[in-house]
């Protein structure tokens, strides 16, 4: 079942230094990665879903076996276990262990714990191919599936209800050479693969928010008031043609532009001098789902924010939406990109161009836009 092979490609290569007395083994680090990790068959999506939920693998790599089981990885040059700083996704399969098994904890949290392997499971799930993009929903079926005693809530086009909002916010960390350019006209014309606000409308790799320990930690701005995703066939984890999150909380207007250098950035115009006005400038971040964002620059876009999120250090950053009118109706938008800061002065301008803009505006509706509490209620498509 294998070609034939020098030996001593696959043996142990120990040697004895002058300065000390202890054995070294030279060790190819990046040879799980290749063989396996990012090797032509299991960059396919359905080799990935097929890899974790399976019990034990097999791999045919170029110069030797490898082999895995939930939490044990081990080659011919290492067959009682590979080291630990050798890989990079160690553990993946015993995250998917708990994840299908339960979480032997308290049940407010095993949905929480679950939501957030459920993340770590996608962004190296969107690091692999898909032939058809559409499929990039039915890929995951399987795993959605299994996981879903132990996540709970919805199902809503990769992301769970229970975890709505930290599961929206993810940014992208390269862009697909197919779909690089955002025009509204353009991407009418693209069969649908998922909401905007879902990864799986995404075609790269992409990254979520840091994890944190407990749902508590997490400061949620918005209120979730309706969810919907609209199903080719009765299977909610199946492929999805349509949906909508509607939402309340504040939001902002701006201007996006952009430095050629450091990317995107977002303009808020202000009453900052008495008597007068003058543009500020707020340090917020606009990661854009799009490689090609010239057609709304300098064009109002609308900012959400959606979460703050403690980190290690202390500190804290929000991240929220960046909004653009779908321009079928009032108060409705697709996703257009992920902003985030982590000052407190940049909250409090933000804050205060969400209280600016809502004194702009004029109740129309008791269903969407501005309602008598200063909030906005919109749909994001």
């Amino acid at each position: 079942m294998f070609r034939d092979r020098e030996p001593l490609q696959v043996q142990q290569a120990w040697f004895q230094t002058v300065i000390n007395k202890y054995k070294h083994c030279l060790v190819d680090v990046s040879a799980w990665e290749k063989e396996v990790v990012t090797g032509i068959l299991s960059s396919r999506v359905w080799v990935y879903q097929e890899r974790l939920l399976s019990s034990r693998n097999l791999h045919f790599g170029s110069r030797q076996l490898f082999w895995e089981w939930l939490d044990h990885e081990a080659s011919e040059k290492f067959p009682k276990g590979i080291p630990q700083r050798v890989i990079d996704d160690r553990n993946v399969k015993s995250r998917v262990k708990v994840l299908m098994n339960g979480i032997d904890k308290c049940q407010s949290d095993i949905s929480f714990k679950g939501a957030q392997i459920w993340k770590d499971i996608v962004e190296l799930y969107m690091k692999s191919n898909l032939t058809f993009e559409t499929d990039r929903l039915v890929a995951i079926g399987g795993m959605a599936n299994a996981a879903a005693q132990h996540i709970g809530g919805k199902y809503l086009a990769g992301v769970w209800e229970e975890d709505l909002l930290p599961g929206i916010l993810w940014s992208a960390r390269n862009y697909p050479s197919n779909l690089s350019k955002f025009t509204q006209a353009l991407l009418e014309k693209y069969e649908f693969t998922a909401p905007s606000w879902s990864w799986a409308s995404f075609n790269a790799a992409i990254e979520f928010p840091p994890k944190n320990r407990r749902i508590e930690a997490i400061d949620q701005f918005l209120e979730i008031l309706e969810t919907h995703v609209d199903l080719a066939i009765d299977n909610p984890f199946g492929k999805a043609c349509g949906g909508y999150i509607k939402l309340k909380g504040d939001i902002a207007s701006t201007n996006s532009w952009r430095e050629e250098l450091s990317g995107w950035y977002l303009n808020f115009e202000s009453d900052f001098v008495r008597g007068g006005r003058q543009w500020g400038k707020i340090l917020i971040h606009f990661h854009c789902d799009f490689r090609d964002m010239t057609e709304i620059e300098g064009q109002e876009v609308y900012l959400l924010p959606a979460c703050r999120f403690p980190l290690r250090n202390g500190e804290w950053h929000v991240r929220g939406l960046v909004l653009f009118p779908t321009n079928r109706a009032r108060w409705e938008f697709r996703r257009c990109g992920m902003f985030q800061y982590r000052h407190d002065k940049d909250h409090e301008t933000m804050m205060s161009e969400c209280s600016s803009f809502s004194r702009e505006q004029k109740i129309e509706s008791l269903e969407f836009g501005l309602q008598d509490d200063g909030k906005f209620v919109i749909k994001i498509f």
